[in-house]
């Protein structure tokens, strides 16, 4: 007989809606208990995106809340299903709850509508949402710091909006970029490739166009007539606190007025290049928030250009403001293709403290007339510094003032022109690591792990070991692997794209102010650049460790080292898709409707998906046990298992599950059950020596943590009910003991192929990370007992699938003991050393936990179990 051939498809009318045959009803209960527990796996795998150390989008953010609504309605549908008439409520408290989520994603930065065009000395640092960062440093440097800047002005976002909205691309735009792929470097060429073609096919307003040529062609003018003019990009989050977008965007020199109009759309679509496009996503930035402004500037004939940091650490001179200079146009010193001059100053006195002069046979200037062009530098220059005593001391001084007036350390560009006066083209914010003061001589045997390599400069301090990956071209890129050492002749901002997978940089040449090691520093990565020979020196696949604190390679993987370097805070907290995760989570996850025996556990104190889901569950529960009142249903009243466990648990057969007598019992002893899985369970359940009550060893923290707990769930009715449907081959066992709930669904049969087993464990008592220690206990077994296993904060997710009866019995025994031993264990869980020593008790048969008191010095550091 199948699973419910016992019943028949009678319906019973109400004054509502027709009563659904019993087995709909079955059907619906099972199939919201699915919709249930997968939507609890999905909030577990949004929980998990909290710790910020793993990458995502908008596009997944979108993608997971969809799914989430659309399960929590599923839940509340089968629910209506199985009580038609009584639950009409919940769908208009889901409709409004969702409602609030759209709202929270959706959630744009609105564009100011105001002028197209604005001379720099009309914005200040405030002005970001109108000038872009870029533009409003700048015009903070120039009209409240009275630092010298080349003039120019700024095309708005408000011409960016209106460019878009003219042209119907946003929709289009934004449409395209949802559908590229985090980590997927085709995905973003294709990506790239098309949004390019759409924005550059596209004109501009023609009072956009005229405005920008006109206010181009009157800033020359009022330069002479024959300067040319720079172009630099100036996105809103670009140069902010958080994102440098360093190398990301395009950047135009020596332009006439004319060509202006089309390079302005040239730098638009560069925002949405693959590069840029895998940056924004690795950084957590909402790619609908990157409204992009423009500053037109003045070109400077340059004598010598170059970078300054206003804080750096040196290994060996402490605090310093570090500046690289080349002749000529800095362009070269911010990709890290050459060799500039360094020096060091005293951040505090501005004493020289190092000046180490480059050979500089080359250098890039204006041509006239528009473009640039790469030239000899005289002989007499090649080898002297360019900079003297006096700028020296002006850029160190600007570096002060800049660095009060932000109140954070700077990364400036600075030009030299013809006359010797010095100008600022723009600063941002730098972000910087600092050193440790153990980490400014080595610790390492170097008769056991040779150095390699020494010498260079540090561009990213930091710690990082892998296989050594030769990157000679760009298209090398797309087949790094994860964990290797990027080496390469020199540096490059491409690196961006694998930064989240590289455990460290090193280069032969480029510098600690150059765009990549700016983007290093972003992503914590060890960079050692400007060495001369690593590409020499080291071979592909060698396993090396870089020591990018005291800038030295060493042969083999220096645990060491390794071990004693902290991992900082998680990269991806504080970002724009972080915070808006926050803010959906809000309406999605937390618990409200804890209690079912308050007042307030009711539909409209429903306030997230998870208090729906939990409504609906308790509910649906509560609907099954109502079955008995059903006319067609009083042979299923749900029978009472009789034991002395407290374990209020109620069963209701589903047909060959319960042995009858012919008389109506309302409660019956284990033995009376038929049910093959239930009988397997059982048997773990109550195997000697598993506590189902009494106390366990709790610290005080995790005693403290449960009464935390207790202030917003009550304690009261510990053993809530727990209903199981059971046949001669399936079984249903959804309990809710305490604080935790866990549900084992299974059919155990001859039929191989047709049995499985699907167990889900969540929640608990403790802290999070108490709970998700013994997620990780639970996981170690199952997955050594040989089930597929999922692990997220505190949900358990197990499968075991298709295997012959005899084995599946076995696993359902393991899973009847694994519950007993598992409960409050999250309060236990003092320690990380706890996991392992939990888990090998458990595979040893130490099912008490004996000794515990005793094991003290095995908490930290305890390996897993074996296999077997």
């Amino acid at each position: 007989m199948g699973l419910f051939g016992l019943f028949k498809k009678e319906e019973r009318t109400t004054k509502g809606k027709a009563a659904a045959s019993l087995e709909e009803v079955f059907t619906h209960f099972k199939a919201l208990l699915k919709e249930n527990n997968e939507t609890l796996e999905l909030m577990a795998d949004l929980e998990e995106k909290q710790s910020g150390r793993f990458l995502f989008d908008l596009t997944y953010l979108r993608d997971i809340v969809s799914r989430i609504a659309e399960k929590t309605e599923q839940v509340i549908f089968h629910l209506q299903q199985i009580a038609p008439d009584r639950y009409e409520e919940l769908t208009e408290v889901h409709r409004r709850i969702h409602e609030q989520v759209r709202k929270t994603l959706e959630r744009k930065n609105r564009i100011p509508q105001g002028e197209f065009v604005i001379p720099l000395e009309r914005i200040n640092r405030k002005g970001v949402l109108q000038g872009g960062g870029k533009g409003a440093h700048l015009a903070e440097v120039k009209n409240v710091l009275g630092l010298p800047c080349p003039e120019g002005f700024v095309i708005t976002t408000s011409a960016y909006a209106s460019f878009l909205a003219q042209n119907e691309l946003e929709k289009a735009v934004f449409e395209l970029l949802s559908r590229s792929r985090q980590g997927d470097s085709q995905s973003l060429k294709e990506t790239e490739k098309a949004v390019r073609t759409l924005i550059l096919e596209a004109p501009l307003p023609p009072e956009l166009h005229k405005e920008i040529l006109q206010t181009a062609q009157k800033l020359q003018k009022k330069n002479g007539g024959s300067s040319g003019l720079a172009l630099r990009s100036s996105s809103v989050l670009e140069d902010s606190h958080h994102f440098s977008f360093a190398g990301q965007y395009a950047t135009f020199l020596n332009l006439q007025p004319e060509e202006i109009p089309s390079k302005y759309k040239e730098i638009v679509a560069g925002q949405f290049n693959a590069r840029s496009l895998f940056y924004m996503k690795s950084k957590g930035i909402l790619e609908e928030e990157t409204a992009m402004a423009v500053v037109c500037q003045i070109l400077i004939p340059a004598r010598a250009s170059g970078v300054l940091f206003t804080s750096h650490e040196d290994p060996e001179k402490g605090e310093t403001v570090l500046i690289n200079a080349l002749w000529g146009l800095g362009k070269w010193v911010v990709e890290g293709t050459v060799h500039p001059d360094l020096y060091l100053l005293d951040k505090q006195s501005g004493r020289i403290l190092l000046q180490r002069p480059a050979r500089k046979t080359h250098k890039l200037q204006a041509k006239e007339g528009g473009g640039l062009m790469e030239t000899s530098v005289p002989q007499p220059l090649q080898e002297i510094p360019c900079l003297g005593p006096v700028s020296l001391t002006l850029l160190w001084e600007w570096a002060r003032k800049l660095e009060d007036h932000f109140g954070h350390p700077q990364d400036v560009e600075w030009v030299l022109g013809p006359d010797d006066r010095l100008y600022i083209l723009q600063t941002r914010n730098l972000r910087t690591h600092g050193l440790r003061k153990d980490r400014r001589r080595p610790s390492v045997s170097l008769g056991e792990f040779p150095v390699l390599l020494e010498g260079g400069t540090v561009g990213s301090f930091g710690i990082g070991a892998g296989p050594v990956f030769k990157v000679k071209a760009p298209g090398d890129l797309e087949d790094f692997p994860k964990g290797a050492v990027l080496v390469a002749p020199n540096t490059s901002s491409r690196f961006v794209s694998v930064m989240d997978k590289a455990a460290a940089i090193v280069t032969d040449v480029g510098s600690a102010t150059g765009h990549m090691a700016v983007l290093a520093r972003e992503f914590r990565l060890p960079a050692l650049v400007d060495t001369g020979e690593a590409t020499r020196k080291l071979e592909n696949g060698q396993m090396v460790t870089v020591d990018a604190y005291n800038a030295r390679i060493y042969a083999g993987r220096v645990e060491s080292l390794l071990e004693g370097h902290p991992e900082g805070d998680p990269l991806f907290l504080q970002t724009p898709v972080y915070t808006r995760l926050q803010e959906v989570i809000a309406h999605i996850v937390p618990l409200v409707l804890a209690d079912p025996k308050q007042d307030t556990f009711q539909p409209r104190f429903c306030r997230t998906f998870h208090d729906l889901i939990r409504y609906a569950h308790e509910k649906g529960i509560e609907e099954m046990f109502r079955l008995a009142e059903r006319m067609d249903v009083q042979k299923l009243s749900p029978v009472r298992i009789r034991t002395r466990l407290p374990l209020n648990l109620y069963l209701l057969d589903l047909g060959g599950g319960i042995r009858r007598t012919g008389v109506l019992h309302r409660s019956l002893p284990p033995e009376n059950v038929l049910s093959l899985p239930f009988q397997a369970l059982w048997k773990g359940i109550t195997w000697p020596g598993v506590r189902w009550a009494g106390p366990i060893g709790v610290d005080v923290k995790g005693l403290l943590s449960v009464m935390a707990q207790s202030a917003v769930q009550s304690p009261e009715g510990f053993w809530d009910r727990t209903l199981a449907l059971v046949s001669e081959n399936y079984l249903n066992f959804s309990s809710r003991l305490g604080y935790h709930f866990a549900t084992v669904d299974t059919y155990c049969s001859t039929v191989r192929n047709d049995n499985y087993i699907t167990f889900v464990f969540k929640g608990g008592a403790a802290d999070g990370l108490r709970r998700n220690r013994r997620a990780r206990f639970l996981g170690i077994v199952l997955e050594e007992l040989g089930f597929e296993v999922l692990v997220r904060e505190d949900l358990v997710k197990a499968d075991y699938r298709k295997y012959p009866q005899g084995m599946t019995e076995e696993k359902l025994t393991h899973l009847g003991r694994l519950m007993g031993c598992a409960r409050q264990l999250d309060m236990a869980m003092s320690d990380e050393g706890l996991v392992h020593w939990y888990a090998r008790a458990y595979l040893e048969g130490n099912y008490t936990f004996k000794n515990m008191e005793q094991s003290a010095s095995m908490r930290k550091g305890i390996s897993k179990p074996d296999k077997g």
